[in-house]
């Protein structure tokens, strides 16, 4: 299960990354959706039968591959200040500008290929997932003022099966 501790890295995208580093980082308000450990969704039978049934499917019911969603804010880790300690707002824009254009030319690079979704939690356990960036309409997205940018996209797997490494 995956906590708001665990440094993320899905190719070159890191979320979470060192304090004092520019990055994505997420929110102190749960885990991230998909690797909270919620329950994984069964295929669903289409004639509604239960297995073995006359007409109905015969195998057992598979478990479908996750939807990771990632949420946060946009984290400016150097200390920008102008004479006299005031935050020099022109900075940290174009250093937000500067994460954004990065994170989505990493995406991209990645669309439509299976990529390694890999995290170490707070107790030190590591782990990982094959997880895919592509999904229609899911594309990630900023939003809100560029000092309080926030950040969303998706990541979708083929089976729900988290390894240990």
């Amino acid at each position: 299960m995956a906590d708001t501790c665990a440094t993320f890295n899905f190719g070159s995208v890191v979320v979470n990354p060192d304090p004092t580093t520019d990055g994505l980082q997420t929110t102190d308000e749960g885990d991230v959706q998909g690797l909270d450990g919620a329950p994984i969704t069964g295929q669903i039978d289409p004639k509604g039968a239960a297995a073995g049934a006359s007409g109905s499917i015969v195998q057992n019911k598979a478990l479908r591959g996750r939807v990771i969603v990632f949420t946060g804010f946009v984290h400016i880790g150097t200390e920008i200040t102008e004479e006299g300690g005031t935050p020099n707002v022109g900075a940290i824009r174009q250093k937000t500008v500067a994460v954004e254009k990065a994170v989505v030319a990493a995406l991209e690079a990645l669309l439509n290929t299976p990529t390694a979704l890999t995290w170490t939690d707070a107790e030190g356990d590591s782990f990982s997932i094959m997880a895919t960036y592509g999904t229609e309409g899911e594309g990630v997205t900023f939003s809100g003022p560029m000092l309080n940018r926030a950040y969303s996209f998706t990541l979708v797997t083929e089976t729900p099966t988290i390894s240990a490494v």
